[in-house]
């Protein structure tokens, strides 16, 4: 498991500054970043399931029937286990070019 300590900035008061920032569309991933992770783990576990998979990903809420499907195939626990593993590496590398010492624990 990998820490990185940040400084928490003050809570703004309710109603401040809140038209500055920007929406973010989708979950934690954008959804290209989070498509190209899910048919990365698909192409590797859910092979004969492609183009079911490819369906899902056609309509609102795919997320949630993905991980339906992973659960009716036993393969939940593998998919967050990648995708844990997916954002680590990504945070490793994000350090690595930020010159960010990461500590292991």
């Amino acid at each position: 498991m990998i820490s990185l300590q940040l400084n928490r900035r003050r809570r703004r008061p309710a109603g401040r500054g809140l038209e500055r920032r920007p929406i973010r569309k989708g979950g934690k991933l954008s959804s290209s970043v989070g498509e190209r992770l899910v048919f990365d783990f698909a192409e590797q576990r859910l092979a004969d399931e492609l183009d079911r998979v490819q369906q899902i990903f056609s309509y609102r809420g795919a997320y949630r029937r993905f991980k339906d499907l992973l659960d009716h195939k036993g393969l939940l626990q593998s998919w967050y286990d990648f995708e844990n593993q997916r954002e680590e590496e990504a945070l490793r590398e994000w350090a690595l070019d930020n010159k960010i010492e990461l500590k292991t624990s």
